[in-house]
Parts: structure tokens; C-alpha cells; sequence
């Protein structure tokens, strides 16, 4: 795993359990495409516009522990979500689940269009559970609500700002390529500043801006190898 993303997570990444796969059990996985599922949009209105926000569940894990009935939704959408539009979405998924996968907990992840559905979110989270605690699915009945609560987490897990870290005068495949070269000299066992200086030599650039790449990356979700 890219050693540079822990760092600049921290610890605080695990404790909040953004990795709900590692559960009590071998999660399995089945597509919401498959079943019939499309691209949905919801429509917020204000007083100058009406926001259109398409979303698509592209994965759902079942992460649960003896009768306790847990799932983990990957979903993509275009954009980061509003707060708005991250409740409003995510309370579209909720009231068709609660019907078609009775459950006692739901974590929704929320990805932008080049992020690796297998990372941390990169567009927004959510958790509908009792009391809004993951860790109290098991406080109520399977397909029993009263007690659940929506806890929304708007923008990207690491909280890095994705407009302001954005580098320019590279296209999108050029700066993921570069940091897909980065993640691999370092999983290699390359040591991190060595590294940046290797990969910065290879594309003929200024290592500061190997490093800019990385932290893009890094909020982005980019996939690694």
C-alpha cells in the first residue's frame, strides 16, 4: 500500500472505519447493474437553478456478522456532493434498500468518476444506522428503523482540498500515470524521497511537482497498482 497515504491520513482513517470490508467475515459482492439497477439523478431546487446530480450504485458488499445484516455501497457520481445533495441521495439508496436488502446498517461510499472504488471515498459518505453508529448495528432488529439515524461525511476521506491541489499544464492520464509510476517505485521498496526523485527524473520535471501529483492522486482516489 502507498506508503505516503497513510501519512497523510493518519491513524484516524482505521478508527473511523472507512474499510468496513475488513468485517467479521469474507464479504461477498454482488452488482447492482446486474439486477436491473440504472443511473438515477435527483433534483435540487434554489432559488437561481435546479442542480442535477446523476448517481450509480456500481457495488454492493455484504458485510455482515451472524443475524446482524450489514452492507457497504460503492457508488460513482460526477461530482463532489453538496451536503444537500449527499442527503438527499443517500436517502433515494436507504428507502430502496430498506425494502429489497432488509438490513441493520448501511455504509454508502461515494467515488468521482476516476477514483478506484476500492480506496477511500473520494466525493462524500455516508452511514444509516442506529443512532448513526456503525458499530451499533447490532442495537436493533433487521428491518427495524426507529432507532437509525443518517451520519453524513461531505468531501473526500483524506480532507485534502481537490480544487486547490489540482496541478496544471498536465492532462488527467499523464498526472495518473505519473502517480501510478510513483505508488509502484515505492511499493518496489524504493525509499519515499528517492522515489519522487526517480520518477521526476524518468518525465524529465522538477520533483516538487512529482510531489504536488501525488497529494492530487491521493485526493482523487487514483488507482494504484
Amino acid at each position: 500500500m502507498f506508503r505516503m497515504t497513510m501519512q497523510i491520513i493518519s491513524l484516524l482513517t482505521l478508527v473511523s472505519g472507512l474499510f468496513v470490508g475488513c468485517a467479521h467475515k469474507p464479504s461477498t459482492t454482488t452488482s447492482e447493474t446486474q439486477n436491473g439497477e440504472q443511473s438515477k439523478s435527483i433534483v435540487k431546487s434554489s432559488s437561481t437553478d435546479v442542480v442535477t446530480q446523476k448517481f450509480q450504485i456500481v457495488e454492493v458488499k455484504d458485510v455482515s456478522f451472524g443475524s446482524v445484516k450489514r452492507y457497504d455501497l460503492r457508488v460513482r457520481v460526477d461530482s463532489v456532493l453538496t451536503s444537500g445533495e449527499l442527503e438527499s441521495v443517500s436517502r433515494i439508496i436507504i428507502e430502496k434498500l430498506e425494502v429489497t436488502k432488509p438490513h441493520n446498517a448501511l455504509i454508502i461510499g461515494y467515488y468521482l468518476p476516476d477514483s478506484d472504488i476500492n480506496g477511500l471515498y473520494t466525493a462524500g459518505r455516508a452511514i444509516w444506522a442506529p443512532y448513526g453508529d456503525w458499530a451499533k448495528a447490532d442495537e436493533s432488529l433487521t428491518g427495524s428503523y426507529s432507532k437509525h439515524q443518517l451520519s453524513l461525511s461531505p468531501g473526500n476521506a483524506t480532507g485534502i482540498d481537490q480544487e486547490k491541489v489540482k496541478v496544471s499544464g498536465l492532462s488527467l492520464e499523464e498526472k495518473k500515470k505519473i502517480f501510478f509510476d510513483l505508488v509502484a517505485a515505492q511499493d518496489r521498496g524504493v525509499g519515499d524521497d528517492e522515489a519522487y526523485g526517480i520518477v521526476a527524473k524518468q518525465y524529465n520535471m522538477d520533483e516538487s511537482i512529482v510531489r504536488k501529483i501525488a497529494i492530487e492522486g491521493i485526493s482523487q482516489g487514483w488507482p494504484m497498482p
